[in-house]
Formats: structure tokens, sequence, C-alpha cells
């Protein structure tokens, strides 16, 4: 069996971990941040992605932190349905559901699950060398640790891809986005589905999450990245500039704190 490094304990690196060691490989895993803080807001994870979690053992730790989500429901600004999706009869042929959880609740059971003192945190990578056997990998903190084989995990601007494939670099997409997960027990909101809403202000999702949260995302086209007007926006101005959006829009915003926020523009890979 083979050893491996892999940089970076996000989604991607903990269960890539997961999976390596079920195969018998040995894995460390190398995570800049000095702590795993609970960051980030929800994501959707496909029913495809929940039977990979059964295949890594997880599904029965991940699936109650979770809510279902039985449908897709597409809106205009005022509230009137363009579209809308019932995902059952997909979800019940391939025997899991869609699932909305936050983030930091699926990072948790992913690093829960793996043994300890497989994760290192406190290591930013510099640089690595290969030779035709092995690669060793140098961090900022003066350690090092060399396997047979490296796994990127380290987002979107992997410090592993620039050494590797300089020319692979970050391209701004032309939007950007508001997060966050807030309490319900606002009526109207989703319980069993997710709906985005579009209209001439932009793009309004709603995710409902487990324990009563919600996740919400809202973007804007920007010519401009990091957009110094978008990047100081906080709650009231996203009242003001989603003021003709349907219900419950407008209450999942008064329900949200500035300390809620989280900010960014939209990256892909060119």
């Amino acid at each position: 069996m083979a050893d491996f490094l892999i940089v970076g304990a996000g989604i991607g690196g903990l269960a890539t971990a997961q999976a390596l060691l079920r195969l018998g490989h040995g894995v460390r895993v190398y995570e800049a941040a000095a702590e795993l803080r609970e960051i980030g807001a929800g994501v959707v994870l496909g029913a495809n992605a929940m039977r990979a979690l059964d295949e890594l053992g997880l599904h029965a730790a991940v699936r109650p932190v979770g809510t279902p989500l039985t449908a897709v429901h597409l809106l205009d600004e005022h509230g009137r349905v363009l579209n809308r999706a019932d995902t059952t009869a997909f979800t019940a042929r391939l025997g899991y559901d869609n699932l909305g959880v936050h983030r930091a609740d699926l990072q948790r059971e992913l690093l829960r699950a793996l043994p300890p003192g497989v994760v290192h945190l406190g290591h930013r990578l510099a640089h690595f060398e290969q030779t035709a056997t092995h690669v060793t990998v140098f961090f900022e903190n003066g350690a090092q640790a060399t396997a047979e084989a490296l796994v990127a995990a380290d987002g979107i601007r992997s410090r592993v891809r620039r050494q590797l494939l300089p020319a692979s670099q970050p391209r701004y997409a032309g939007y950007t986005c508001w997060r966050a997960t807030v309490r319900a027990g606002i009526p109207g909101l989703p319980t069993s589905g997710t709906s985005e809403t579009w209209g001439r202000a932009g793009r309004f999702g709603l995710v409902p999450v487990a324990d009563g949260r919600l996740y919400w995302f809202a973007c804007l086209n920007s010519p401009e990245a990091n957009n110094p007007v978008l990047r100081a926006y906080r709650v009231a101005d996203l009242q003001r500039h989603f003021a003709g959006f349907h219900a419950p829009i407008p209450q999942v915003l008064a329900a949200t704190t500035d300390a809620d926020l989280l900010w960014g523009d939209l990256y892909d890979l060119a």
C-alpha cells in the first residue's frame, strides 16, 4: 500500500483521506489553519454525493445533520413559479436523499471519522519537490513531510496547483455573492426544498439545513472583481437592493445580522 500526503483539510481533503484509509493506504493531512473553525454557510449534497459518503462509511453520520431536499423551485422576483422540479422520483431510484447541510457540520463529521493524528494543523505549504518515487512537502513553519504521493485539496488558490500548473489561475466569474445562515421560524420558508429567485436586482436562494436553520445566498453581477462598494455592503444595503423581492426574502434579511454575513467574489479556473 502507498503513503499519501494531502494538503488541505476541507471537505475534499478529509473525504479523500477517509477513502484512502479505507483502501489500506497511509495518509497524513496538512492544513494551513491553526484551528478548524466553523466557517462557511450551507452546501447541497446531491444524492450521488450521499451515495459516495455511504461508500466511505459516513452516510449514517452525515444524514442526521442535514435536511432532505425533495424539490427545487425557480421563481421570479414577484414569487411567481418559473419552474419546479420534484426530485423524489430520482432520489427514490438512487436510494439516497439530496441533503442541505451546513458546511461546518459536514466538515466536523468528516474530521470526527478520521483516526487521531491524521490531521496536522498550522502547516501552510511553501513548496514541494519530487523524485521518481517520492514527493517531499516543505511548510512555512519549517516542517517537512515525505510520501509516495501528494494530493492537492487546498482550494481555488491551491499552492500545489500553482507550482504544477502555473498557467492555471483563478478566473473571476463576473459576479459576487453574500451568504449567511439564520434561524428559521419565519412564515413561508421552504422546509423540504430549495428555491432560487431571479430578478433584475440579482439572484436570491434559500436552502433549509438542519436544526431549524436556513442558508441563504444573494448574488449580483459585477464587472469588477473585489468591487469596493459591494465589498462594503452590510445587511441594510442588501435590504435596499432586494426590497422589491417577494416574501420571505425581506424577512430573511431582517433576521440576518452583519456578523452573520459572508461575502466573496466567485471564481473558476482558467
